[in-house]
């Protein structure tokens, strides 16, 4: 077999893939959707991948776009299958396809709000019905045509109070805060993150992390690099809820020294968060020190770097430290038995 058909032969099984993993991870069959009518999703969808990857439309692959387009593919995947999980619950009466008082409820049309697209923008077989298919041709087609636009800095006049500028390293970032706006683009960018750097591999947990983001971090190029998540955790010893947060960079940027300051950024939205609640969530940010580096740097009791202050060690034997966000107060004691923790 030669090269070019090796990546032939790789891209088709890539594809059908594509077609078929959405399909497969129904735990039942779809009331009132026929056998044929799922089989007939398949070549759509492979037809809109395939003839994105063929950037010279010779309905050939050769090696130079097999490579341009895996990785591309490989986040379309994983968007086709948060699309099938999102479309299914928006389906309430199980139908295989979303009637006009369902529409409103899907992700995309929620999102847009006014401007949401009417459902006839995507009823291509006139049925005054959305199908699945329909959905996903759309999408997919956006997706694999579209690259993240190269991002401009805002001039200095144009930040708010808390607003970080653009780090000056080597490779320029943009700290974005996404918390409670994760869209279903974003997750399967932060799925393929962590699972080509081997960070996440299951791809459960990666989703259910990504719904947890507060920042992300982006290259000149539009890239994600970076990312701070956290969740709701109540410590046994402080009997208070605290977000629990975890922080994570592309092998090519740690050591920059980009830590800090991408942490206080996340600090100050979760803060800003809670002081728009009527009873806040989170007292403030819990830190559980992985990384041995910054375990050896910070030494003192209190490191006003990141506002943080040493509690003990965690059942690991790693150090634990909370930064209380401004003005926090306790809230009602919970007690260990009691205490819920709300993700892995």
């Amino acid at each position: 077999m030669n090269t070019g058909t090796f990546y032939f032969a790789t891209a088709v099984c890539l594809l059908l893939v594509a077609g078929t993993l959405p399909a497969a991870a129904q735990t039942a069959p779809t009331p009132g959707v026929k056998p044929a009518d799922v089989q007939t999703r398949a070549p759509a969808r492979i037809e809109a991948l395939f003839g994105a990857l063929d950037t010279n439309k010779d309905k050939m692959l050769s090696p130079q776009e097999f490579q341009g387009g895996y990785a591309l593919a490989r986040r379309t995947i994983a968007f086709d299958i948060r699309l099938q999980e999102q479309f299914r619950t928006v389906d309430v009466d199980r139908s295989g396809t979303i009637e006009a008082g369902e529409y409103a409820n899907l992700a995309l049309v929620r999102q847009k709000g006014t401007a949401a697209p009417e459902l006839a923008a995507f009823d291509t077989n006139k049925n005054q019905k959305l199908e699945f298919a329909e959905y996903l041709t759309s999408c997919i087609g956006w997706r694999l045509r579209s690259r993240p636009p190269r991002r401009k800095s805002k001039p200095a006049n144009a930040l708010s109070p808390h607003q970080e500028p653009r780090l000056n390293t080597e490779m320029p970032l943009e700290i974005i805060p996404v918390w409670k706006n994760v869209t279903p683009e974003l997750s399967a960018e932060l799925v393929d993150l962590w699972s080509l750097t081997n960070a996440i591999p299951d791809p459960d947990k990666a989703v259910a992390r990504a719904g947890q983001a507060i920042c992300i971090a982006r290259k000149a190029s539009g890239a994600i690099c970076g990312v701070g998540t956290a969740f709701v955790r109540i410590l046994p010893r402080l009997r208070q809820p605290m977000y629990y947060y975890r922080q994570f960079f592309a092998p090519e940027l740690r050591g920059q020294k980009l830590a800090t300051p991408f942490f206080n950024r996340a600090r100050q939205v979760l803060q800003d968060y809670n002081a728009g609640l009527a009873t806040p969530e989170s007292l403030g940010v819990l830190l559980e020190l992985e990384n041995p580096q910054l375990a050896t740097h910070y030494t003192r009791a209190y490191e006003p770097v990141v506002d943080s202050t040493f509690i003990g060690y965690s059942p690991r034997g790693l150090q634990l430290r909370v930064s209380y966000f401004d003005g926090a107060r306790l809230l009602q004691s919970v007690s260990p038995k009691h205490r819920k923790r709300t993700a892995s």
